[in-house]
């Protein structure tokens, strides 16, 4: 059992290129996101920069899964923090207990309509989750959906080049 990869000497180039390429793309929207306060959706996007770039051909790195995926875990993540942040809500429970509990239903219900709707990417539902318990504001989302884009559009005009490194 080898420790590196056998392929690595073999495609050292591809490692090298797509781990650069995945720099670039992340560092452009860690600029945009706050990476103090906004780290559980920054990890939810890293995530998805590594499905991307290192193995571009798979399923959850295709349109409708990547696009999908993330068009479903923010509508639900929305929608739980608007249903989580209503006063008769907060005050049902003591302390934040709320958040944990919508926090959780967020990922369930994404995770639901990702697998019927045939859209699942498992960082979209991370996001659900980071959208429910913690802060955030429109930019924030509009940021996250012009990250998902940018990330797809660079997997898109690289494609033809990229090989799958797992």
């Amino acid at each position: 059992m080898s420790i590196i990869d056998p392929k690595l000497k073999k495609h050292f180039i591809q490692f090298s290129f797509q781990s650069i390429l995945a720099f670039i793309s992340i560092g452009i929207v860690l600029f945009f996101l706050n990476i103090f306060t906004d780290t559980a959706i920054i990890t939810a996007l890293g995530a998805t920069t590594y499905t991307i770039f290192t193995k571009p051909t798979s399923i959850y790195a295709q349109s409708r899964h990547l696009l999908g995926g993330y068009a479903v875990g923010i509508i639900i993540g929305i929608i739980m923090k608007l249903i989580c942040t209503l006063p008769t809500i907060s005050h049902m429970f003591p302390q934040k207990e709320h958040i944990i509990i919508f926090s959780a239903l967020a990922v369930a219900l994404s995770m639901f309509i990702m697998n019927i709707t045939n859209t699942e990417h498992a960082p979209a539902a991370g996001m659900s989750l980071a959208l429910v318990s913690n802060p955030w504001t429109p930019k924030t989302i509009f940021i996250i959906a012009i990250a998902v884009m940018m990330l797809y559009a660079v997997k898109r005009v690289f494609e033809p080049i990229m090989y799958d490194l797992v």
